[in-house]
């Protein structure tokens, strides 16, 4: 009874030895790249629109000025991720599609961050860009829009020289946000671990900044109402207007140009610095 046992825990030993080779060997062949090659592919636009929406998975995301005066789509694809791009009530939307099969997604995981997507536009100006990753960073410049929403899992955000009439709100689990030269009307920013810079940013009633880990860096900040929370992470920089602070810090240091004739600039620390003077 006893070498029974023993034949089949060592029978049992053997699969489970036999199917991890395996599963290695399948893993490190296909799992990154899946054995397919990308290549660019450029979907053009010929419909006119005025907002954008764009849902992306793994791809870096840019925004540039058209110089064949056509839109399109210049994006990365094989037969197993595509890009769906539509004109639909006013608005281009483009998504991002995997064709795997559900055994598949067990095996096939995406790493690459070189993965290019391009929206070439025509117009500078357009009324609601909405911008959905999963895994990318965002960068343009030179645009304007009434209203901008950005939701990032993992990846970096670079705005320079953008103009928003209504609001502009980002929110990002991990990585960081870089503002220079933007002005808006409303600023919403929230991230769960990352930093963020503002350079030259004019907020023109409330700026609303959320943050779990993570530093808050400001250069020349001009905004009427500031509302900070952060659990760990300093908040530090320069401001243009005068300010009443209303500062809450369980651990930390503070020193702040406080005016009690100023707009409100209200901050929450669990544990951090906050350093802000007046320029």
């Amino acid at each position: 009874m006893r070498r029974v046992v023993k034949v089949f825990l060592f029978l049992g030993i053997f699969i489970v030895i036999g199917g991890a080779i395996l599963l290695g060997v399948g893993i490190a062949t296909h799992a990154f790249n899946d054995g397919r090659e990308f290549k660019e592919v450029t979907h053009e636009v010929t419909e006119d629109f005025s907002n954008i929406d764009l849902s992306i998975i793994t791809s870096n995301v840019k925004l540039e000025k058209s110089t064949d005066g056509k839109n399109k789509v210049l994006c990365t694809e094989h037969e197993k991720i595509t890009f769906d791009v539509k004109v639909e009530d006013d608005t281009l939307k483009v998504e991002e599609k995997e064709h795997y099969h559900w055994y598949e997604k067990m095996f096939v995981f995406s790493f690459d961050r070189n993965r290019k997507f391009v929206l070439y536009l025509t117009e500078s100006n357009y009324n609601k860009l909405n911008i959905n990753i999963v895994t990318g960073d965002l960068e343009f410049s030179d645009y304007s829009f009434n209203e901008l929403k950005i939701n990032i899992v993992t990846g970096h955000i670079k705005l320079t020289n953008v103009v928003i009439t209504n609001e502009l709100s980002t929110n990002i689990t991990t990585g960081s946000n870089t503002l220079t030269n933007v002005i808006t009307d409303k600023l919403s920013l929230k991230i769960v671990s990352g930093g963020t810079t503002l350079k030259d940013v004019v907020v023109a009633n409330k700026l609303d900044y959320k943050a779990t880990t993570g530093d808050l860096n400001f250069e020349a900040l001009d905004a009427k109402d500031i509302n900070a929370e952060v659990v760990t992470g300093d908040i530090l920089g320069t401001i243009t207007e005068k300010h009443n602070f209303d500062i809450k810090i369980t651990t930390g240091k503070r020193n702040v140009c406080h005016d009690e004739n100023g707009n409100p600039f209200t901050i929450k620390i669990v544990t951090g610095d906050v350093n802000v003077t007046l320029v």
